[in-house]
């Protein structure tokens, strides 16, 4: 492999074909959504492949058996096809990028001199699984009209094999930034008639959605809900649950899930205290809707994360 400069080049926004479909304040209610990308740890690597030869790179074994596993791929000279299970082939010309959720990937080049740089994410699975819910788990990026993909991912090489101070903190900062900018590209080139992702085409689902997000614990009803979107009950149900496939009493109760299996593998908060900031009453009240939602008591759950046994993940 040979070696490279990679000066960070500028980023310009590049809308998509249907950028005015949302207002310009969507990228704030985005805000949520992205701190939820949290890569825990990351390697990146150079990956030649040619000939009748395949290259699949080795896994990395994550810190816990809870992470969500995300592969991604820039294709840096030449061109591949990259077979994954259960999912369409990919040709990869020069300048494509790849991101795949849990999906061992083989490529295939009819000549040498093709390139890749590859990464393996793993990610905080309490978090990162509902906005990877809403994705597709392959996304196949085009040839970007700027180097920015590949600089970020020389610059995480770099930092993968130099093992600086700092080299894992600005790894993991890396790692997000691709993977958010991947997001943005993507949502940013779907087309209007896909269903809008995460509701941010509605103005009335993403005034819902940044309530719910900003006032997790009040006791919401549909009524207060729909008041706050500016539209019927029936309307809003409808259309959130086209936009983010649950309905909106339903999302609320994931989101106090997900907020609480969070603060119970990374805090020592009692189950009371918990309780009270995801909106439950009582520690009794939020352990029935808990083990309701994920299959066992939120006391059994915290032992499991912290033992490093696999669970299940919260919906």
């Amino acid at each position: 492999m040979h070696n490279v400069e990679f000066p960070l080049p500028s980023w310009p926004a590049t809308p998509g074909p249907n950028a005015g479909a949302a207002p310009q304040r969507a990228s704030e209610d985005l805000r949520d959504v992205f701190r939820a990308v949290s890569v825990e740890d990351a390697v990146f690597f150079e990956l030649a492949v040619g000939g009748p030869r395949s290259a699949q790179p080795e896994p990395l074994r994550p810190r816990t058996d809870r992470g969500s596993v995300l592969h991604v791929y820039v294709m840096v000279t030449g061109s591949c096809r990259a077979t994954m299970a259960a999912e369409p082939a990919q040709v990869l010309e020069a300048g494509d990028v790849l991101l795949l959720r849990g999906t061992e990937t083989n490529f295939e080049a009819p000549s040498a001199g093709a390139e890749l740089i590859a990464g393996v994410l793993i990610c905080a699975a309490t978090t990162i699984e509902p906005l990877l819910q809403t994705l597709p788990r392959v996304i196949h990026l085009p040839r970007a009209p700027d180097a920015r993909f590949e600089a970020l991912a020389r610059l995480a090489v770099h930092e993968s094999s130099a093992r600086s101070a700092g080299g894992a903190c600005a790894l993991s900062c890396l790692s997000e930034l691709f993977v958010i900018d991947v997001v943005r590209r993507y949502w940013a080139a779907s087309p209007p008639t896909e269903p809008a992702w995460l509701g941010l085409r509605h103005d009335s689902v993403r005034r819902v959605l940044t309530q719910i997000h900003d006032r997790p614990a009040h006791d919401w009803s549909l009524e207060e809900l729909a008041r706050a979107g500016g539209m019927s009950r029936s309307v809003l149900s409808e259309r959130f649950t086209e936009a983010l496939g649950v309905p909106p009493m339903q999302y609320v109760s994931q989101r106090r899930m997900r907020l609480a299996a969070g603060l119970l593998a990374s805090t020592s908060l009692s189950l009371a205290e918990i309780a009270t900031r995801v909106g439950y009453g009582s520690e009794a009240a939020l352990s029935r809707a808990y083990k309701r939602c994920v299959g066992v008591p939120p006391a059994e759950w915290r032992r499991g994360s912290r033992a490093g046994q696999e669970l299940r993940p919260v919906a």
